[in-house]
């Protein structure tokens, strides 16, 4: 496994490749802290279809596991912009909390986790620069020993 700063040469995600199979994805640099990463094949009948980029190319579906967490997610490539890929994952959300691009903004980098109201249950958690995204659709929360 190798790791590599991402494109824009800033610690927010780093290129992530597993050597003998050449897979590789772009992963938040939040969630590679202690994290075990496995690549595995895509099985996106298991994601929300709502969560699922229509207009993807180069899906890679892999596994991180840390001592707080186990997600599951992809990343993907896609030709669109980032105010189209944003738009797409905030479309269920309310208005007043969505994260919205405008003209003039200059963002390059947008990161979200959204939980359900009261219990916090995991939703989704996502990360998107232009030329594509990581999507976490799924969590388990790791069991801590007891004493």
């Amino acid at each position: 496994m190798s790791f590599e700063p991402g494109r824009s040469r800033s610690p927010e995600f780093f290129w992530v490749k597993e050597r003998a199979s050449g897979r590789q994805a772009q992963v938040p640099s939040g969630e590679l802290a202690g994290a075990k990463i496995r690549f595995v094949d895509c099985d996106l009948g298991s994601v929300a279809p709502g969560l699922i980029y229509p207009n993807r190319s180069e899906t890679t579906c892999l596994e991180l596991r840390n001592d707080k967490h186990a997600v599951s997610a992809y990343a993907f490539t896609s030709n669109d912009d980032l105010e189209h890929l944003l738009a797409f994952y905030e479309l269920n959300v309310t208005p007043e909390f969505r994260l919205g691009l405008y003209e003039g903004r200059k963002e390059t980098l947008v990161t979200r986790t959204r939980r359900k109201e009261l219990t916090h249950e995991f939703i989704v958690s996502y990360m998107f620069w232009l030329g594509g995204g990581f999507v976490g659709y799924s969590e388990a929360k790791v069991a801590r020993p007891t004493p």
